[in-house]
């Protein structure tokens, strides 16, 4: 969820007792996944995470080597908190670090890491980087395919027609992007 959006979140949960509703109305299981940084701040939003959700969902610790190696995680590794989740089943992954003109292509032309791999603008060494990024990333969260629905085919009719209409909307803001950039230049030289 984007900064900031705890407390919308917390009333959200309590209001529509929704933990609840989602495990007995539609049998559905709730996986809070946590991307942690080295500093403190990651421990303490996992905490009220914890003590708001308890033992109604799984919880997954995504360490994000590009804050450092795994082991330089030391206030986490080392926080009580952590203990008590593993004892409870916490389960833990590392994301590995992507070399940045690479994150950064990907981030400047509002892609995915799949996409990243093929637009028209992607080079040899950035298409390389994604892929072996991609490789070692699905490696690394084998052991939390359960727990992230990997293991579960998706429904045929409605997650296909989902990435169906996100690539259409993101081609079209692209044309439409493409165009405005063309009347601008048509409009200096006009002016020129």
């Amino acid at each position: 969820m984007p900064a900031q959006s705890g407390g919308f979140f917390e009333s959200y949960v309590k209001e529509l007792s929704f933990f609840e509703v989602l495990k007995t109305d539609i049998n559905c299981q709730v996986t809070m996944v946590s991307v942690i940084s080295r500093v403190l701040d990651s421990i303490n939003v996992l905490e009220k995470l914890r003590e708001l959700c308890k033992d109604q969902v799984d919880y997954i610790v995504v360490k994000n080597l590009f804050h450092g190696e795994e082991e330089k995680f030391e206030r986490y590794n080392d926080a009580s908190l952590r203990q008590n989740m593993l004892a409870e089943g916490l389960v833990e992954l590392v994301m590995p670090d992507l070399f940045y003109k690479s994150y950064d292509f990907i981030d400047r032309h509002a892609l995915t890491f799949n996409e990243g791999q093929t637009h028209q603008g992607t080079n040899i060494v950035i298409k390389s980087r994604i892929k072996s990024w991609l490789t070692e990333f699905e490696a690394q969260i084998k052991p939390a395919f359960n727990l992230l629905g990997f293991d579960i085919q998706p429904d045929d009719c409605y997650y296909p027609a989902v990435v169906e209409k996100s690539k259409e909307l993101r081609e079209n803001e692209e044309k439409e992007k493409a165009k405005n950039q063309d009347a601008n230049l048509t409009s200096e030289n006009i002016a020129a």
